[in-house]
């Protein structure tokens, strides 16, 4: 059975060294670069792109190629036409048109190294004039051989050497260039494995040609499938890059879908909010100036009880304004209407004697304050004093009666830093990454006692960002938590300018 099919094998490879097997391995490689070279120039009409320019180019070349040998060899083999008549001119012709391809072919794959795509063009200019020059010179050297001998075979002329010689060059070029740069890209396997099987053909027929006169007939039977496995593995590897691309585009139209989406979702969300803060302060507004009305007795005595729900009802509406102020604030930061006004900030006059301080006392904390006179920052002052506040107001919350919260101030080369440190519960570990998320709450709503919707460090966070800082934490369950922001003096330099 093995023996049965490699004798098959063995007269199917004979096969392709006639006519008829040139005929047949002509025609059908002419369909498949047809096919490939309506592809390419499919997508190039679409993209305009070099790579697919030059590979389109090629390929017509190697099509034309095929399709001047089906016409010679139909000819040939059902019109009686001798090959001999047509020997002072095809052969060249056709190995002009093949390594034209080969050139263009080489340099296509090989265009993801070359930034430049005007390097790339003069490239393919020079060693296309020179492979023309050359061309013209064999072909002339070529008719004066069939002038001295009529019988001579282009494939025992010294020209066929020269143009299997220059083929090997061009076709290994690109394997160098690849493994040189080791650069991955996609299918790069399929590339060099065309390549090399391709290289084999003119390279063999080189040896043929020195070693045996080309005189070998079982290495000429051995060569015939080689061209055509490089074939399939170039329409393989253009077939592929061209879903590829398709594919791409697909995500690119459905990622230009989400982003419009979630744009007309964030105008939505920024409408939305501004209409709901809005209509929230009006009734916000009224409740105040009734609730002081009803404090200060305009509309009668008042009794004890009476005086400290009215009270009530003036913290909880001051602490709602707050909170739409924050919503607002927030969504300013998040669409990026926010921008910073930045200027020398003195940080040490605004943060020493902070009136938030009492409230910390208030609730038997100790505060200490550790910042340098003089302390100048550029920075947006009225932002930052809101991320002071902040993470003050996060420190306080967090910290027991008895508690200890430290406040530092420190210069560096190139930034300033400032630290709060409290000797509150801390964070577990796992929810450091989340708080600056919105609404995140590091105790679960079920169990915590203090206030707020969690919105204060997630507007400290963008605050900072704006200012192109950043903001560490460092914590641990029991012993407390320490907030470090970061603020770079290139903003200094800025402002100085």
């Amino acid at each position: 059975m093995a023996y049965d099919i490699f004798s098959v094998l063995h007269n199917f490879f004979y096969f392709l060294s006639t006519n008829e097997g040139v005929l047949f391995r002509a025609a059908t490689e002419l369909i498949i670069f047809l096919i490939v070279t309506y592809m390419i120039v499919s997508e190039y009409l679409r993209e305009k792109n070099s790579e697919h320019k030059y590979l389109s180019i090629a390929f017509a070349s190697l099509a034309l190629h095929r399709f001047i040998t089906v016409f010679v060899f139909s000819h040939a083999v059902f019109g009686e036409i001798p090959l001999p008549k047509i020997e002072s001119f095809m052969p060249v012709v056709l190995h002009f048109l093949e390594i034209f391809a080969f050139v263009l072919l080489s340099n296509a794959f090989v265009y993801p190294y070359r930034k430049d795509s005007k390097k790339l063009l003069s490239v393919i200019e020079i060693e296309t004039l020179s492979l023309f020059i050359i061309s013209v010179l064999i072909e002339v050297l070529w008719l004066n051989s069939l002038k001295m001998n009529s019988e001579a075979v282009f494939s025992a002329f010294y020209g066929f050497a020269v143009f299997s010689i220059i083929k090997v060059i061009i076709l290994i070029r690109p394997l160098f260039i690849i493994l040189k740069h080791k650069m991955e890209f996609r299918y790069e396997h399929n590339i060099i494995s065309a390549f090399a099987v391709y290289a084999m053909v003119p390279l063999l027929q080189s040896l043929n040609f020195f070693f045996y006169n080309n005189q070998n007939p079982k290495l000429e039977v051995f060569l015939n499938p080689f061209p055509f496995i490089s074939v399939m593995l170039f329409t393989k590897v253009i077939y592929l890059k061209l879903v590829d691309k398709a594919i791409l585009k697909d995500k690119l139209r459905l990622s230009e879908e989400k982003y419009r989406a979630a744009k007309e979702l964030g105008e939505m969300k920024d409408g939305f909010v501004s209409v709901v803060s809005h209509e929230l302060r009006t009734p916000l507004t009224s409740m105040k100036l009734y609730a002081k009305l009803l404090e200060s007795g305009k509309f009668g005595k008042t009794t004890d009880k009476q005086k400290k729900a009215v009270s009530i009802i003036n913290q909880e509406t001051d602490r709602l304004s707050a909170l739409i102020e924050d919503i607002l604030h927030l969504s300013k930061l998040e669409s990026k209407k926010e921008t910073i006004n930045a200027g020398a900030f003195d940080f040490h006059e605004f943060a020493v004697n902070h009136h938030i301080y009492e409230l910390a006392r208030e609730n038997g904390i100790t505060v200490k304050v550790s910042i340098p006179k003089k302390f100048i920052m550029y920075v947006d002052g009225e932002k930052f004093k809101q991320v002071f506040i902040n993470l003050i107001g996060n420190a306080i919350k967090f910290t027991e009666k008895g508690g200890t919260i430290t406040v530092n101030a420190m210069s560096e080369k190139n930034h300033w830093s400032i630290s709060i440190r409290d000797t509150g519960k801390g964070i577990a570990k796992e929810n450091i990454p989340k708080l600056f998320d919105k609404f995140f709450q590091v105790e679960s709503y079920m169990t915590r006692d203090k206030g707020g919707i969690g919105l204060g460090l997630a507007i400290a966070k963008h605050i900072v960002d704006l200012h192109n800082g950043d903001i560490k934490v460092e914590s641990e369950l029991g012993k407390g938590s320490s907030f470090t922001v970061i603020i770079p003096k290139s903003l200094e330099t800025e402002f100085d300018s």
